[in-house]
């Protein structure tokens, strides 16, 4: 069998699908489809085997790389779980984690919770504030050092490539020339940055206040909750919204965001081998950090 040679871990909202759909142009790297399996972090999951998991890469010479980007993977819940199965299945696997400000990152995890929180069965509350007391964990993942110095102890820094949005989205040419050279496949390949998916946060949906009151009211909860997924998005698709505004920060939470943060993301900064100002302390006004 084929064993991934490299996991995109995360961080999640940070550029993973757009990295794994530039990479999988190259001729030499094959990337699971699925984009994110999960496998190492859902029980569930990993219980239907490797054979299963072998099956989600179409059949390609041994010397094509195989990877997968399931950002799961860093995630605080589940990490020493997946670190345990890497040494188990993976001792030779090599990671990538893309990050970026971490203020625009959470900003946009509130966007998507409120796009598929549904699907999880629980709802983001609306203000932002009250939303990151309900899900801690947008926080918590967004301690990129903390993450990665999670892997640091099973894996040595070679077989670990960090990187950012920021530069994935100004330099993309260079940013992949860096990724090939990681894994050690030829670099002297044109890829089309035009032709990666993008998971844009004004594509996203919310609920309207009459869509939330059915949701939650005690006839009609549970009926649309027994609807498989893809059906109920689709029948409460004219009740959603799109985000096309500015996100509603409250006063002062993107200081005391970064007041909590800023720390780790210097040191992430660091071994990233960028000064701390590549991401500068952001604004309480308007919509960028």
């Amino acid at each position: 069998m084929n064993r991934p040679a490299f996991l995109i871990v995360g961080c999640g909202k940070c550029g993973t699908t757009a990295l794994c759909d530039l990479l999988a142009q190259h001729p030499g790297i094959s990337l699971s489809n699925p984009k994110e399996p999960d496998f190492l972090s859902d029980d569930n999951i990993y219980a239907r085997g490797w054979d299963w998991y072998d099956s989600l890469w179409p059949r390609t010479p041994d010397s094509v790389l195989r990877g997968e980007g399931s950002v799961s993977y860093a995630v605080a819940e589940f990490e020493e779980k997946v670190i345990e199965r890497i040494i188990e299945h993976l001792p030779n696997v090599r990671i990538i984690y893309i990050a970026r400000h971490p203020v625009a990152r959470i900003e946009s995890v509130f966007r998507e919770h409120h796009d598929s929180g549904a699907q999880s069965g629980w709802f983001l509350p609306w203000d932002l504030g009250e939303a990151m007391r309900y899900r801690p964990a947008m926080m918590e993942n967004t301690r990129y050092w903390r993450r990665v110095s999670a892997y640091r102890r099973i894996i040595p820094d070679n077989r670990i490539l960090t990187l950012t949005l920021e530069d994935l989205t100004q330099d993309t040419a260079k940013t992949l020339r860096r990724c090939f050279e990681f894994l050690g496949v030829t670099t002297d390949v044109a890829i089309d940055p035009a032709d990666a998916r993008r998971n844009p946060g004004s594509a996203k949906l919310y609920d309207t206040r009459f869509l939330r009151w059915l949701r939650i009211n005690p006839i009609t909860g549970p009926l649309l909750a027994a609807l498989p997924y893809p059906m109920q998005r689709t029948l409460v698709r004219p009740l959603r919204r799109r985000f096309t505004k500015s996100t509603p920060w409250p006063p002062g939470l993107r200081r005391t965001i970064w007041r909590e943060l800023s720390n780790d993301a210097e040191r992430f900064l660091h071994y990233c081998g960028k000064p701390p100002s590549f991401w500068p302390p952001p604004r309480d006004d308007g919509l960028s950090p």
